[in-house]
């Protein structure tokens, strides 16, 4: 199975992990500077099921949201930093600048058995919201480790 995956590829993989009895544990985000808090939820994420899928948001994205000089990491190269990490099972790359009805979609197309989310992940509500609507079991909140963050790493660094 490739590691990397399109929106175009998640129906058919998603439908033969789901015929295997496969758990999947939905998570995303921009890791765009790795550092332990991300590799920590990683490893706790990937706990509470078979499949860790991470949802690798694109560069257009991550500007609009992180501002113009983010991502330091192009989306291909961070996901190939993700598809290194033995924890991390598959890296769906989102295209564009996602509305929150495309990432109902998208999460209702994986039906995902677990969504994991960082405490105090501003979109928090609605992965619980997700979580409810297309049948997860429930969501995992994983405690951040210590005060890391790629922003706040990408600030001391003066970049």
């Amino acid at each position: 199975m490739d590691k990397v995956i399109t929106v175009n590829q998640v129906t058919s993989l998603v439908k033969k992990l789901h015929n295997q009895n496969t758990s999947i544990v939905l998570a995303g985000g921009v890791f765009d500077v790795l550092h332990p808090g991300h590799i920590q939820f990683f490893s706790e994420a990937k706990k509470h099921g078979n499949i860790l899928m991470l949802l690798l948001e694109s560069d257009e994205a991550v500007r609009k949201y992180k501002g113009r000089n983010r991502p330091i990491f192009s989306q291909q190269e961070r996901a190939k930093m993700l598809e290194e990490l033995a924890d991390v099972d598959v890296i769906l790359l989102l295209q564009g600048v996602l509305s929150d009805a495309d990432y109902y979609r998208l999460t209702s197309s994986i039906k995902p058995d677990i969504i994991a989310a960082t405490k105090d992940d501003p979109s928090q509500s609605k992965k619980q919201e997700q979580a409810k609507l297309y049948g997860a079991q429930y969501i995992e909140v994983i405690d951040r480790v210590g005060n890391h963050s790629s922003s706040d790493i990408i600030k001391k660094l003066g970049l």
